[in-house]
């Protein structure tokens, strides 16, 4: 797909018609598109917005036709205040199926394979959505879905599913995870360090490359989806003498580098650090260092340490223990290269 080709295309605003509602829709179609995704979203999370905007653009750029929609009206949105609606998975698959009965009689995309795109609640009716498609659906992406809520019939559906989670969020790790034990194709990826909605500039790359690799797989018959870097390391939990990481518990002082990589930190004194106690330390060339001082901070940085830390141009921020990993996270959550040093007795 060439850049003039993707300039040269332009948005059409449609109207699905569906038994009880009119849907606004957003329709592009590059020049000799070769398959179509319909957006299917959180009855809260709007077609104009930047992130479901971005992701269809760079589908487009790949050759994809797009539908986005709102699978409430804005009535209905504004007077669902107990959610009745958007949690009426049928009725939302229902107008799903709509749009695609659309796509599959429109001039420009009739013939053409076909995935889901869906978020939320619309990713459930996506997965329900589908069954009513098993020999022209190709494919089906789900961002942060509501797995649970198709649960019932997931044994039935046919397309290939890619569920995208955040990393940060066991809930929806674990509908996906229970839908991933029951479907036949599928893959459930952790995106890095990602939080509630992907609100990170990275989260959202990373979920772009993984839905056009997914969809040009399955639709296109391209490449696989790409492997995810190693994830950022996560600190649990940590209480007097105990430290949790990604998972797995230490009982030892530690030093926690990028990559998921922790190590014993042993300090020949119990209670004040050397330069020579940060060797490891230096030689990963971290941005960031945050030291966990121990329960009551009892852990002391003799005066060296301080300024061979300032020469090498590393940051540094000293907390108990407790606070020290909660900073930890957040520094890695930002992308910064963090290295983290953790003392967990007194």
């Amino acid at each position: 797909m060439t850049s003039s080709a993707i300039a040269n295309t332009q948005t059409q605003l449609i109207q699905i018609q569906t038994p009880k509602a009119a849907l606004e829709a957003a329709f592009c179609a590059p020049e000799n598109a070769r398959g179509t995704i319909i957006f299917a979203y959180d009855a809260g999370d709007r077609r104009q917005n930047p992130q479901n905007e971005r992701i269809a653009e760079m589908l487009q750029q790949e050759g994809f036709a797009t539908l986005l929609f709102d699978l409430l009206m804005d009535d209905e949105e504004r007077l669902d205040v107990l959610g009745k609606l958007s949690f009426d998975i049928p009725l939302l698959a229902g107008r799903l199926d709509c749009a695609a009965e659309w796509v599959c009689r429109n001039e420009s995309t009739s013939g053409l394979p076909m995935g889901y795109f869906g978020a939320g609640t619309g990713a459930a009716a996506a997965l329900v959505a589908s069954l009513q498609r098993p020999d022209t659906l190709a494919a089906i992406v789900s961002r942060a879905g509501r797995a649970d809520l198709a649960a019932g019939i997931l044994p039935e559906i046919k397309p290939p599913t890619l569920f995208i989670v955040e990393s940060q969020s066991p809930e929806f790790s674990e509908h996906c995870r229970t839908a991933r034990r029951t479907l036949t194709e599928k893959k459930l990826v952790a995106v890095p360090g990602a939080s509630c909605f992907f609100g990170e500039p990275e989260s959202l790359e990373n979920i772009i490359a993984l839905t056009v690799a997914w969809f040009r797989q399955h639709l296109l018959g391209g490449t696989s989806v790409p492997q995810q870097p190693r994830e950022r390391p996560h600190i649990d939990s940590c209480s007097f003498g105990r430290i949790r990481i990604d998972g797995k518990d230490y009982t030892d002082d530690v030093l926690v580098f990028a990559g998921r990589d922790v190590v014993n930190w042993w300090h020949k004194d119990t209670h004040f650090i050397r330069c020579g106690d940060i060797d490891q330390i230096l030689q990963q060339e971290p941005e960031s260092l945050i030291i966990g001082t121990g329960t009551r901070g009892n852990l002391k940085l003799e005066s060296p340490v301080y300024s061979l830390l300032k020469n090498r141009g590393i940051r540094y921020q000293q907390e108990t223990t407790e606070r020290a990993c909660v900073l930890f996270n957040q520094e890695t959550n930002k992308g910064v290269k963090t290295a983290g040093a953790f003392h967990l007795n007194c």
